[in-house]
């Protein structure tokens, strides 16, 4: 049997959570739609949120959580959804208009959840026949 978060839970999780978000431009990039870089840096204090949970606030509920965050396919999803309104300032471009990749990493320290993502976002350039570059 495969233990896992409830997406409720890592709603919950997530709500608590304190983060930075920094990036920038490919160095040496001269093209105005090169690629662009961002970090997250996310912490879940699970003593902030012990009232929300049944689970003890300890350093094993933790470890156990990030091992399960660590393993769950939405959370590439919301590290995304965090860099992406940096990303597009510095491209200069609309949300929409960036494809984003997200590598993660997820650690317990003490009874704080540690997230990084570092992602690397390109801009989505379409032709004049509306197809996208790189396509056909």
């Amino acid at each position: 049997m495969r233990e896992g978060l409830a997406p409720q839970a890592l709603d919950l999780l997530w709500s608590q959570r304190e983060q930075i978000v920094e990036g920038g431009r490919e160095l040496g990039s001269r093209a105005r739609h090169g690629s662009f870089f961002a970090t997250a840096m996310v912490t879940i204090d699970l003593v902030r949120c012990a009232a929300l949970f049944s689970e003890p606030a300890d350093v094993a509920t933790a470890e156990l959580v990030a091992e399960l965050m660590a393993a769950d396919p939405a959370l590439v999803s919301r590290l995304a959804a965090l860099v992406r309104p940096e990303l597009a300032l510095l491209a200069e471009v609309p949300e929409a208009a960036l494809s984003i990749t997200v590598e993660h990493r997820v650690r317990a320290e003490g009874v704080q959840i540690l997230i990084d993502g570092d992602a690397i976002a390109s801009v989505d350039v379409e032709d004049p026949c509306g197809a996208a570059a790189g396509e056909g």
